[in-house]
């Protein structure tokens, strides 16, 4: 038993997985967007500045867990010559990202020891939970819909529990608690309806342990990269400069982050679409529609960025504008780069380019961390204004290269 799709099947299951993808994102970031403004009022800019911190520093954490494989195990179940040797090679990612999570969390027990922050350590409460839900194997699959249903209700799990007990600054170790109880929610019924889709443990046939780290590892990297300027600008933030700034950058970057989690999706459904069918058209239309969101995302936070943020927020934090335009801008940077990036490579059988893309941009991030650090100029706006130039030189490397084979793209 095969897992492929006739011709005239793809693009019915390029649209259902688009539409769940998009929902699934969607409400990945739609709720905590609504407990954004209530936690950031709540807590305070102090306790905010450091949940803000922990959660930054549960998103590295994933991207380790996740090594890879949401980039490289969609194309590998996508083109199993059976369902035997796709069950095969999600067991072994399994227990790969089981392994990864352990060696994860006693970093993170001694990072909090070192550090002498036991909040730290609630961290590990999501991150076992978020570890184990693969919705790789369900774009894969083209199945994104049997996952988009529970991600929602886990989601609302959390926003019920943070909304019901968190009442003052002393509640941040609640924030971290309801997310680790939704997320592990939502392992448990993403594990069962892997079952009910056809997945069993297979530990014979199909590819090595070793095979697939390989096969990974350039992704791996990439993500590595990109997490230097999502979530680490957070991390570097918080080492370095007040909570109140690590507060402002924050409330600024999750507007950013919910924009890019809806082109996201959208890269996400067509990467495997896309490696069966080399549909460039359809990407340039992406294309088009991304580029009309940029220059409305900017335009709209110049005119009223700051009396955006105060009126959601609170007046604390009307004067980030700068921030939140400079947030805008480099959204419009980095969703032409991701239509153009992984989708298209793919097509082209030649997705090491779309890496190397990203490692540049990680370096860049690196490089502008020691030149703000050097010059004693770390802000919110300064370390945003550094996601901008990594956006824009990630673009700008892809767009060459895209050049340089425009008779392949012909």
């Amino acid at each position: 038993m095969t897992l492929g799709t006739k011709a005239p099947e793809r693009k019915g299951a390029l649209r259902a997985n688009t539409l769940a993808l998009l929902a699934m994102q969607f409400f990945n970031y739609v709720f905590p967007l609504l407990l954004t403004p209530f936690l950031a009022r709540s807590l305070g800019p102090l306790a905010f500045g450091e949940v803000g911190y922990c959660l930054a520093l549960l998103s590295a954490l994933l991207v380790v867990v996740d090594y890879g494989f949401s980039m490289s195990a969609p194309l590998r179940i996508a083109r199993a010559e059976s369902v035997r040797v796709s069950n095969s090679a999600v067991t072994r990612m399994m227990a790969i990202k089981l392994a990864i999570t352990a060696i994860a969390i006693a970093g993170l027990v001694a990072h909090a020891v070192l550090a002498g922050d036991a909040l730290i350590v609630l961290v590990a409460l999501p991150l076992v939970g978020l570890a184990l839900q693969p919705a790789w194997y369900f774009q894969g699959r083209e199945r994104m819909w049997a996952i988009t249903r529970q991600t929602v209700l886990t989601k609302a799990v959390y926003l019920v529990g943070v909304l019901a007990f968190v009442r003052g600054s002393d509640d941040a170790k609640i924030v971290l608690v309801a997310y680790g109880l939704a997320a592990a929610l939502g392992a448990a019924l993403a594990v069962r309806t892997m079952y009910s889709i056809g997945f069993t443990p297979a530990w014979r046939g199909g590819p090595s342990i070793r095979e697939l780290l390989v096969e990974s590892a350039g992704f791996f990297a990439s993500r590595i990269a990109l997490a230097a300027y999502m979530s680490g600008a957070v991390l570097f933030l918080g080492t370095v400069a007040a909570p109140f700034q690590v507060a402002c950058f924050v409330v600024c970057q999750q507007l950013y982050l919910a924009g890019q989690s809806l082109v996201g999706a959208v890269v996400m459904a067509l990467y495997p679409h896309m490696a069966r069918t080399r549909d460039f058209r359809l990407v340039w239309r992406w294309v088009r529609v991304a580029l009309l969101l940029g220059v409305l995302a900017v335009s709209a936070s110049g005119v009223a960025g700051g009396w955006v943020l105060g009126l959601v927020f609170g007046e604390t934090y009307a004067e980030s504008g700068h921030v939140l335009t400079a947030f805008a801008l480099a959204f419009a940077l980095a969703s032409v780069s991701a239509l153009i990036g992984f989708p298209v490579f793919a097509a082209m059988g030649r997705e090491a380019l779309a890496n190397r893309a990203v490692f540049l941009g990680g370096g860049v991030q690196v490089a502008a961390w020691f030149i703000l650090a050097g010059t004693d100029h770390v802000s919110a706006f300064t370390v945003a204004a550094s996601v901008v130039a990594c956006e824009g030189a990630v673009l700008a490397v892809r767009l060459w290269m895209l050049w340089s084979l425009r008779e392949e793209l012909s």
